[in-house]
């Protein structure tokens, strides 16, 4: 349960509740915003069956870094710890904790990016206490989130009158030209991002009993779930307020709620969303410190990032904290979108590829890599600045492994 409460923790976080409003500016079709989180589920999905195999071969925690390294080469695997640290997990982190600020700043009564810096600071302090107290709080503020995000649609649904979104009968909506093929494959990779968490049981393998065949099942289930949720999630959007009206907004959420003209239907949605991003930062600091604790426990990270006796990775856990704590400070919200989407899509390929080697192909493991390079080729024909960007942390991430790690760390050479 705590693993896949892991995933869809992870999962629904700061993307499904804004970027309906980038899809909205870039594509101006309902229809393709529909199918586009219809696809970035199967996208997920085919993921999530490749992972399920590659976790049955090396339950261990650690993800993309133990996978990378086992199947590729150690220093991909190094390069896939750095890209998880930077961007897989801190960066997310801050990007959820910042839309948390604003969604409760009409509770809190505080700048956002403080309340945002306050939920950073928090979720590193309960998670250093320990895994157990962690594991029950995750799973608890999973369930909640999941019965309010269903209460969300319910009321969306049938009990709120929309002001535009899905044709009803015997009206007629204006009409909408489908996007190019370039905007659908940079949207594709800002839902990609939303998806993002569904390889995140990997993280704790070695904290669930029975990983072999726990996490594949932990993996898909949560993957599933979340794509339902998603989808109806949209749906409502769309639902409640017209494209001209979520286009361009990140608290996309609210925007649609405040449509209703239902004042108690706002101030929920947004407590709803603050509880969501909340436990997103929650999963987000529980799973990334794994990474870099097992790197330390390799020889391929400074051995003070690796806890003792089997107790919380506390300065993994205080690293991605402050990393986190800095991106929020000093970053844009829609540049490290894009920037996250290009560099985890990149990482999460080449573990496929890595599958694909180490096992032979398979129909989802094909269907992903299929999928995740022709976004990749669109998107920096659409985005190079940002690309461009993916491009230099890697490169950073290489110089950092051999400036760093020892000359006779065979792990990670």
């Amino acid at each position: 349960m705590s693993a896949a409460a892991a995933v869809v923790a992870s999962m629904i976080g700061a993307g499904v509740f804004t970027t309906t409003g980038f899809l909205a500016a870039d594509l101006g079709h309902r229809g393709a915003i529909l199918l586009i989180w219809v696809v970035g589920g199967a996208y997920a999905a085919f993921g999530a069956l490749s992972y399920g195999k590659l976790a049955r071969a090396f339950p261990e925690s650690g993800g993309e870094y133990i996978f990378l390294s086992k199947t590729v080469h150690p220093t991909a695997g190094w390069l896939a710890g750095w890209v998880s640290l930077v961007v897989g997990f801190s960066a997310p982190a801050a990007l959820a904790a910042s839309a948390f600020g604003y969604y409760a700043i009409s509770f809190f009564k505080v700048d956002p990016t403080i309340s945002a810096s306050i939920l950073l600071v928090a979720a590193a302090t309960l998670h250093a206490k320990g895994t157990q107290l962690g594991n029950r709080v995750q799973v608890a503020l999973v369930l909640l989130k999941i019965i309010l995000l269903l209460s969300f649609i319910g009321v969306s649904l049938f009990l709120v009158q929309g002001t535009s979104g899905l044709p009803t009968p015997g009206t007629t909506n204006p009409p909408e030209s489908w996007p190019t093929m370039g905007a659908m494959a940079v949207a594709l990779m800002w839902v990609s991002f939303s998806y993002s968490g569904w390889n995140a049981a990997v993280y704790i393998a070695e904290e669930v009993q029975n990983p072999e065949r726990s996490l594949p099942r932990a993996l898909l289930l949560g993957t599933g779930i979340v794509t339902l949720l998603y989808v109806f999630l949209n749906i409502c959007f769309l639902k409640l307020a017209p494209l001209t009206k979520l286009a361009g907004h990140q608290d996309v959420a609210l925007q649609a709620a405040q449509q209703s003209g239902i004042p108690w239907f706002s101030t929920g949605t947004a407590a709803l969303v603050a509880l969501a991003l909340a436990t997103s930062v929650f999963a987000m600091t529980q799973l990334g410190p794994r990474v870099y604790a097992k790197m330390a426990r390799n020889g391929c990270a400074p051995s003070f990032l690796a806890p003792k006796n089997e107790t919380a990775p506390k300065l993994s856990i205080y690293l991605q904290t402050a990393l986190a704590l800095i991106l929020l400070w000093s970053a844009t919200f829609d540049a490290i979108l894009t920037w996250t989407g290009i560099t985890l899509s990149f990482s999460t390929t080449l573990t496929v590829c890595g599958l694909i080697r180490f096992r032979g192909p398979s129909l989802p493991a094909l269907a992903f890599v299929a999928l995740s390079l022709c976004m990749l080729f669109l998107s920096i024909q659409n985005r190079p600045l940002e690309a461009a960007w993916g491009l230099f942390t890697l490169s950073l991430g290489w110089l950092i492994m051999k400036m760093t790690v020892a000359k006779n760390s065979s792990a990670c050479l």
